[in-house]
């Protein structure tokens, strides 16, 4: 009989013991939640500061050691309009477009920067090569610093390896600075540049600086976690 009782209550010892291990990996999760929520904050207070201060010189901030992301600028150069890219799939109150991106060879410096002119329609984009939206000459600029954008983990999303003596790509999936310096024979800085004001009043991009200011979805995951 006692044999019998025992065999019985094992199934339920089962049970509420992967309830238990089930419920501890459900609070762990949700602690996970709060802190990448709290990083996000925290990233978010950080980008804030920097965007309110007053922009600071482009040379000082490409030749500085600290952290320079999300600082705003002010700088001096002229496009190059043999390596123009657009990055393709950027929309604008849900219109397709691209954007425009350019390296600028700038004044005082030896180091070039990658630099995001901003949205044009789709349809422009089609009809024309990106240079054609580059000012000549000597322009002034300000904008806020970027670092890289990351290419997808999957090689069927990612930009392609571009093939020895290839002309340069015209279009790109990403901002990859790492990717566009391979095509672009002047060192570039390892921050792009996104303007902050259009560098010409005719038929220019659309300043397109994408900063994302959202907490995003950790507490909503937290609080399905805990529940």
């Amino acid at each position: 009989m006692m044999e019998t009782e025992r065999s019985a209550n094992r199934p339920r010892s089962a049970i509420l013991a992967g309830c238990l291990v089930a419920g501890l990996m459900c609070y762990g999760l949700g602690i996970w939640q709060l802190q990448r929520l709290a990083q996000r904050r925290s990233r978010n207070a950080l980008t804030m500061e920097r965007m309110a201060q007053a922009p600071i010189d482009l040379v000082v901030a490409m030749a500085s050691t600290e952290d320079q992301a999300y600082r705003m600028v002010r700088g001096r150069g002229a496009f190059d309009p043999n390596y123009a890219v657009y990055i393709t799939n950027r929309s604008h109150d849900e219109l397709p477009g691209m954007h425009v991106v350019a390296p600028l060879h700038v004044e005082d410096s030896s180091v070039g920067i990658l630099v995001n002119l901003g949205w044009v329609r789709i349809e422009a984009a089609e009809a024309s090569s990106p240079s054609t939206w580059l000012p000549e000459g000597i322009v002034d600029i300000v904008g806020i610093l970027r670092t890289s954008q990351t290419e997808p983990r999957f090689t069927w999303l990612a930009d392609p390896t571009a093939a020895p003596a290839a002309p340069p790509r015209e279009r790109w999936r990403v901002l990859s600075i790492s990717g566009i310096q391979a095509e672009v024979p002047t060192a570039l800085s390892p921050y792009y540049l996104a303007l902050m004001e259009p560098v010409s009043r005719e038929s220019a991009p659309l300043p397109a600086p994408e900063v994302d200011l959202s907490e995003g979805p950790h507490l909503s995951y937290a609080i399905q976690w805990f529940a």
